[in-house]
C-alpha cells in the first residue's frame, strides 16, 4: 500500500475483485436456475429470486466496470489457469453463496439488503488484494501465538455479534454459536496466558511436552496412519449398513461412521502436525494392502495401550471431558449428545484413574511411615 506505483496497484485489485463478482454472479444465477427448475414449488421460488437477484447485481457490476475503466476490456484481468484448487474454491464460494442468497431472499424486502451486502463484499475482496488485510495480520499477530489467539477471536466473536444484529434471524442460532466458541477460545487462551507464571502453568506445560513425546512415538510407529486406515474403513462399511438398513437399526451404524470421521480426523491432524514438526523425517512404507481388515484395529489399540500410562490417561480424559462439552455447549440437542455422551465417558475414566492414583500415593505414604 506504500509503494510509489499504489494506484495501479488499487486499479488492478479492484478489476480482479469486479471480475470475479461478475463469474460468481453469473454462475450463481445458472445455477439457481437449474436448481429452480428442478425443485418443488417452495425451494424453486426462493431458487428463482435468487437467479433474478444474480442477473441484477451482475449488471451493475458490469456497470460498473464500464464507469470506472472506461475502455472496452481495461477492467478484465488475465482468466487464471484452470486447476483443482482453484477449482474446489470457486464451487466452495458457489455453494457458500448460493445457501446464503436462498436464506436471506426468503424474508420479504430481503432483495436489496443482499445487494448491498454482496456489494460490500466486492469492496472488500479489492481492499484485501491490495494488501490492507495482510498489513492487519501483520499488525494483529504481532507478538506470541496467545495474543494472536486473543486478538482474533475477540474480533471474530464481535464480527459475528454484529452479523447476527444485521442478517435475518434464520442463522441467528449459528452465528451466536460462532460468537460462543471465539469467546471461549479467546478466554481460555487469556486464562492459560495468566495461568503459565504460576506452578499450574508450568505442570501444565510438562504435561503438554510429555503429550507431544507421546504423540511422536505413535506416529513414528505409524499409529495414527493405521488409525486412519481403520476408521476409514469403519465409515465404509458402517455408511453402507444404515443406508440399507431402516430405523432404528441405521442408527447404531450411523453413530458409528460419525465416530469414525471423529476419530479419521483426529489421526490427520496429529500426522499434520507431525510433519509439520518434523518435515525432513523419511516416511516408513505404506502398511500392504494384503492384511487383514482386523489387524490394522489391533495393531492400533496395541500401539496405543503401550504408550499409555495412568497419568497420560488421567491427563487425556480431562482434555477429551473438556473438548467434548465445549463442543456440545452450543450445537443443538441432536447434534451436540454425541459429544455430551463423549465428556460423561471421560469423565468416568477420569474419576477412575484419579482414584487409582490416589490409592497408590497413600499405600505409599503409608509404607513410607512403616
Amino acid at each position: 500500500m506504500g509503494d510509489r506505483h499504489a494506484g495501479t496497484l488499487k486499479r488492478e485489485a479492484l478489476s480482479w475483485a469486479l471480475t470475479g463478482a461478475v463469474r460468481y454472479a453469473v454462475a450463481t444465477a445458472l445455477v439457481a436456475i437449474v436448481l429452480a427448475i428442478a425443485l418443488p414449488d417452495a425451494g424453486a421460488e426462493r431458487f428463482a429470486t435468487t437467479a433474478y437477484i444474480a442477473a441484477i447485481f451482475a449488471a451493475i457490476v458490469i456497470g460498473a466496470q464500464w464507469l470506472i475503466f472506461h475502455r472496452a476490456g481495461a477492467g478484465m484481468v488475465r482468466s487464471p489457469t484452470l486447476n483443482f484448487p482453484r477449482a474446489l474454491a470457486f464451487a466452495s464460494g458457489l455453494t457458500v453463496l448460493l445457501v446464503a442468497a436462498s436464506v436471506l431472499v426468503g424474508d420479504p424486502g430481503a432483495e436489496t439488503a443482499l445487494l448491498v451486502y454482496c456489494c460490500a463484499a466486492v469492496i472488500l475482496a479489492a481492499v484485501g488484494r491490495a494488501g490492507a488485510f495482510a498489513w492487519i495480520h501483520a499488525k494483529l499477530s504481532g507478538g506470541d501465538r496467545a495474543l494472536a489467539t486473543i486478538r482474533y477471536g475477540s474480533i471474530v466473536a464481535g464480527v459475528a455479534l454484529l452479523m447476527d444484529a444485521l442478517l435475518p434471524g434464520t442463522i441467528s442460532e449459528f452465528l451466536c454459536a460462532i460468537a460462543y466458541c471465539a469467546a471461549l477460545v479467546a478466554g481460555a487462551t487469556l486464562a492459560w496466558r495468566l495461568t503459565a507464571p504460576t506452578p499450574l502453568g508450568a505442570f501444565l506445560r510438562q504435561g503438554w511436552m510429555e503429550s507431544a513425546e507421546t504423540v511422536a512415538q505413535l506416529s513414528a510407529g505409524r499409529a495414527f496412519a493405521r488409525l486412519i486406515n481403520a476408521s476409514v474403513v469403519a465409515i465404509a462399511a458402517s455408511i453402507v449398513a444404515a443406508s440399507i438398513l431402516r430405523r432404528p437399526f441405521s442408527e447404531p451404524f450411523a453413530a458409528v461412521a460419525y465416530l469414525g470421521a471423529v476419530f479419521a480426523a483426529v489421526g490427520v491432524a496429529m500426522e499434520c502436525w507431525r510433519r509439520r514438526a518434523q518435515p525432513f523425517e523419511v516416511v516408513e512404507a505404506a502398511v500392504p494392502s494384503t492384511r487383514s481388515a482386523l489387524e490394522l484395529p489391533t495393531r492400533v489399540a496395541a500401539d496405543v495401550v503401550a504408550a499409555l500410562t495412568p497419568e497420560t490417561l488421567i491427563r487425556y480424559s480431562a482434555i477429551a471431558m473438556l473438548a467434548a462439552f465445549v463442543f456440545a455447549a452450543p450445537l443443538w440437542r441432536r447434534y451436540g449428545e454425541p459429544f455430551a455422551v463423549i465428556g460423561y465417558l471421560s469423565a468416568v475414566v477420569l474419576t477412575v484413574f484419579l482414584a487409582i492414583e490416589c490409592r497408590r500415593a497413600l499405600r505409599k505414604r503409608s509404607a513410607k511411615l512403616q
